[in-house]
């Protein structure tokens, strides 16, 4: 009786050991390739806090406090997370890709990264292709 006990019980450890392995397999697998990210804030949000009154040219001239410069960084993710409100996707994603670049380039603080942040933030060109 005592052997029959201990082959159940190292059967029913190995069993869910198996199936725990089995379980993070299937889990694993499961998981999207390219999760997109958490959008926060909307394209209008976006403009409000970070394009309108010139907050952006504070980031692109130096003078950003790092708090701001944050506060910019994450509206331009943001930004960048959003899907085009009208237009080519493929534009809105390569205009939004570079002034997150450019953005984070100007927030380390890196030779000629203002410049970039201002060619990137190119307000009538993104808006003839992309404001409804």
């Amino acid at each position: 009786m005592t052997s029959m006990r201990s082959v159940l019980g190292i059967t029913g450890i190995l069993t869910m050991g198996l199936s725990a392995i089995w379980g993070i397999q299937i889990q694993a697998e499961e998981k999207p390739s390219e999760e997109k990210p958490e959008v926060r804030h909307t394209v209008i949000q976006v403009m409000n806090g970070a394009m309108k009154k010139g907050q952006w040219k504070k980031l692109a001239t130096g003078e950003a406090t790092p708090e701001q410069a944050t506060k910019l960084l994450a509206l331009f993710d943001d930004l960048r997370a959003n899907k085009a409100p009208h237009g080519d996707a493929v534009s809105w994603e390569e205009k939004t890709q570079e002034i997150l670049e450019a953005a984070q380039a100007a927030a380390k603080k890196e030779t000629g990264a203002g410049d970039r942040l201002k060619k990137a933030i190119d307000c009538r060109s993104c808006h003839q292709a992309h404001k409804e």
